[in-house]
């Protein structure tokens, strides 16, 4: 896709629409399920040619479309929401003890490709589902576990320990890397 694609495409006309409702109700924007009824009224005369009088559900900009649909408030809730995730990534980075030092960064980079692939498209349930995945991990990632005290108690059981998790972690890279070749593979072909 280049630059002659979007300005002379369908998508240039949707995402100057898509700021237009949102100049004309900048703080609630047209509501959540708003944007095809409201691009009735904003519907330019080159997107009518280029697209035989469709109307596009989505603004195929995730920024545009949430300035559209929610607002400022819908605007400064996704800031926040990004902000939070990239103080999670520097505070994943300042911790000298973190058992993983990739991780954290595969983690990220997923995340900021979810952020590229929305500038030019909109968020579809499978891209959403890994999106809000790889959030929660990243902000699980970034909180420092205290190691549980033990709590002095009149009872001894003997009970079999299971051992923590750091101690069953594979400690082969060529072992994890079959695992996660094979799991690729299965997952393909399921």
């Amino acid at each position: 896709m280049g630059i002659s694609d979007l300005t002379q495409g369908t998508r240039w006309p949707i995402w100057t629409t898509a700021f237009a409702m949102f100049v004309d109700y900048p703080l609630f924007g047209v509501g959540l399920d708003g944007f095809p009824l409201a691009f009735q009224k904003y519907r330019p005369v080159e997107y009518w040619h280029r697209e035989w009088g469709g109307t596009p559900t989505r603004a195929h900009n995730e920024f545009l479309h949430i300035l559209a649909t929610q607002g400022l408030l819908g605007a400064i809730a996704t800031l926040v929401i990004t902000a939070g995730l990239g103080m999670a990534f520097i505070r994943i980075l300042r911790n000298k003890e973190r058992p993983d030092p990739i991780l954290p960064l595969a983690i990220f980079s997923g995340i900021v490709g979810f952020y590229i692939q929305n500038i030019f498209s909109f968020t579809v349930i499978g891209c959403g589902a890994l999106f809000m995945t790889l959030a929660a991990l990243l902000v699980r990632l970034s909180r420092s576990m205290p190691e549980p005290t033990p709590q002095p108690s009149a009872w001894r059981l003997s009970l079999p320990t299971v051992p923590p998790l750091a101690q069953l972690r594979l400690q082969s890279v060529g072992v994890q890397a079959l695992i996660l070749f094979f799991t690729g593979v299965t997952l393909y072909l399921i």
